[in-house]
């Protein structure tokens, strides 16, 4: 594990891997012939058929193209020299063998620095986890009422939402489902690279493209539990995110016994969402500009309505999933899978990371549910209501940090009062928030603040339960399985991952957010 970074190999792969080198390696250091001529086109075709096609393992791949060209070159050399009964040119074959070395070499230190690795899956469970990737068909027609943002954001309608439900099951697995989706897996790396590399290597999306390597444990199309009705949990993935980055948090829900409903949002907050009618949904780059040509405003504006919007989403996807429990779907139907009476709908927690730690947030005030569990969220982009109901004046009175930013709007000077506070407030709902150590130390969207509240009892009502929690040493990244995939030199070389192994703060924030579950559980029942 050392030499991984911490980070959980694919052993299978890792064998690949050596058993690539060697045979490489081999053939360089051996005389040539016809069969190690054969052997070398064996192993090159092998490993490109074992690892899925040629950029999956890039590492072995890349440098093997040239090292065939140069072995290939070798071998005709020395069958011509021996045609001609005449000794290779000394100078030529060794530049070719140290060539060759070099190749082998770099190939096996790229090997280590960005390893095949999957996600640590050995967490404790109740069950087995299914999972199905569907479309529930809603009626959205949404136009915000917030001025002067970005034009893309202002109105939209839609007639299906892109999900991903996983769900407790005890069918036993006969193979693991990939764990990036294979039918958007070549674009969702394409966009992520885009988004987030340095410009010199927004173009190479190959560079991800061993995350198609790991799997997922959950089963497709798994046949729903029968004996029990399982509890609702409505995620909503961060900016750049989608279903398949939070497997880790919300497998590990559904293996306690939870439905977990991931929303794959339309508004292009994802790297990419498929479509019912096969097309798919790109990142959304205009309201980014906005950032970079600093009309910082405008930008935070446009971000509060992506919030609405993304909300409008979930609380659709909440009453599809309800509606489940007592009629199926087609869509559904036609792969075997049916939740009819298999849901407890008077238990549903809505659950988000960073832009979706604010969605739910959002949510929970047009439509309360059970708990509201948000992870980093991102305070400034709460539109006016949610913001002001969760940094309530009257709740912070003689606190020591400026809190002024969250309940009145810079441009406008909003004053709290012109916002219609009727109906129930944040601190109505059963709550947890889990600051990342990065977002806490730093103090961002009021990170200090909230956790201040709480500590002070400000945070919340009597006879709920609040809870805010710092992971120690966590960065806000690490709360999706990103820094289980990268290597974590680069991880941390970014900013990504703090100085703690990535697979124990994920192993943190998924401890508190069961034990916050079971907590309430329990809550409710005294």
């Amino acid at each position: 594990m050392i030499i991984f970074g911490g980070l959980r190999p694919i052993a299978s792969q890792v064998v690949i891997d050596c058993w690539a080198l060697f045979g490489f390696g081999y053939v360089t250091v051996t005389r040539p012939t016809l069969a190690s001529a054969l052997l070398l086109g064996f192993v090159a075709s092998l490993t490109i058929w074992l690892t899925g096609n040629m950029t999956n393992r890039w590492t072995i791949t890349f440098p093997m193209i040239p090292l065939l060209f140069i072995q290939y070159l070798r071998h005709l050399m020395f069958y011509v020299t021996q045609r001609k009964q005449r000794k290779p040119i000394r100078f030529i074959s060794v530049a070719i063998g140290v060539l060759s070395l070099s190749l082998i070499l770099i190939s096996g230190a790229l090997s280590i620095l960005f390893p095949p690795v999957e996600l640590p899956w050995g967490f404790p469970s109740l069950y087995n986890v299914g999972v199905v990737d569907t479309f529930f068909p809603v009626n959205i027609h949404y136009k915000t009422s917030i001025p002067d943002i970005y034009e893309g954001v202002q109105e939209r309608a839609v007639d299906h939402v892109t999900v991903r439900i996983l769900y407790p099951t005890m069918d036993e697995a006969i193979e693991q489902t990939p764990y990036l989706k294979l039918e958007n897996a070549e674009a969702f790396c394409s966009e992520s690279m885009r988004y987030a590399a340095p410009p010199p290597l927004q173009t190479f999306d190959w560079m991800l493209h061993m995350w198609r390597l790991a799997k997922n444990p959950a089963i497709r199309n798994a046949t729903p539990l029968f004996d029990r009705k399982s509890p609702i949990i409505a995620f909503s993935h961060g900016l750049g995110g989608n279903a398949d980055i939070y497997s880790y948090q919300t497998v590990s829900l559904a293996a306690n016994g939870y439905v977990v409903v991931i929303v794959e949002h339309s508004d292009g907050s994802g790297p990419v969402v498929s479509r019912q009618d096969g097309s798919m949904i790109l990142r959304q780059r205009g309201v980014e500009e906005d950032w970079h040509n600093r009309r910082l405003e405008r930008y935070r504006r446009s971000r509060r309505a992506m919030v609405e919007f993304r909300a409008e989403e979930l609380l659709a996807a909440v009453e599809s999933m309800i509606s489940l429990n007592n009629q199926n779907i087609p869509a559904l139907e036609s792969l075997g899978v049916s939740f009819v009476g298999r849901l407890d709908t008077d238990e549903i927690h809505y659950m988000g990371h960073s832009f979706g730690a604010s969605t739910v947030l959002d949510a929970a005030l047009k439509w309360p549910p059970t708990s509201v569990i948000a992870h980093d969220p991102v305070s400034g982009w709460l539109p006016n209501r949610p913001r002001f109901s969760l940094y309530d004046p009257t709740k912070l009175e003689g606190s020591e940090f400026n809190y002024s930013y969250y309940w009145v709007d810079d441009e406008e000077l909003t004053d709290r009062q012109n916002v219609d506070m009727s109906g129930p407030s944040i601190h109505d709902i059963n709550t947890l928030i889990l600051f990342s150590h990065e977002w806490h130390s730093n103090n961002w969207e009021g990170a200090k603040l909230l956790h201040k509240m709480h500590t002070h009892k400000r945070l919340g009502r009597e006879g709920r339960l609040h809870r805010v929690q710092v992971i120690d040493g966590a960065h806000h990244n690490e709360f999706s399985d990103i820094s289980m995939l990268i290597p974590t030199w680069l991880a941390r070389k970014t900013g990504m991952t703090g100085s703690r192994r990535p697979l124990d703060t994920a192993w943190d924030i998924r401890v508190a957010t069961l034990d916050f579950l079971r907590e309430l559980k329990i809550h409710s029942i005294e």
